[in-house]
């Protein structure tokens, strides 16, 4: 019979600390954390680069440009930050809007109005006429 030693265990416990849940509070703070200043044009391009562009533009107007035509899941974008994975992109604001109401991934409404890159990223959910500029 096999035995497994403490320090085994202990290693392949730690390879994988697993990251809590993300919610309506901690999903603001995260975003936050992972994009930092908004004046920062590596920021952008780090954000764009994420999302899957691979054609990373060198000014923060275009980073912004380049950002509304891609639309993924807030959360979704910050669970696969930390897998170090691209999140899924969907073909049109209305395929975005259905995943996201039904799996209850809304960014609240009241940071978004705030501005910076997070506005680059929000697709309007609850209403038809919307624009993200």
């Amino acid at each position: 019979m096999a035995s497994l030693s403490l320090k085994s265990v202990q290693t392949s416990a730690a390879v994988e600390p697993k990251q809590p849940r993300l919610t309506k509070t901690t999903v603001v703070a995260e975003f936050a954390r992972y994009f930092g200043s908004e004046d920062k044009l590596e920021n952008w391009q780090r954000l764009c680069r994420d999302v899957g562009i691979e054609d990373v533009p060198g000014s923060i107007t275009k980073c912004r440009l380049a950002l509304r035509k891609v639309w993924v899941n807030i959360y979704d974008l910050i669970e696969a930050v930390r897998q170090n994975k691209i999140p899924h992109r969907f073909p049109s604001e209305k395929a975005l809007r259905k995943y996201t109401i039904s799996k209850h991934k809304v960014f609240p409404k009241e940071e978004a109005k705030e501005g910076g890159p997070v506005r680059a990223l929000l697709a309007n959910i609850f209403q038809k006429r919307w624009s993200r500029e």
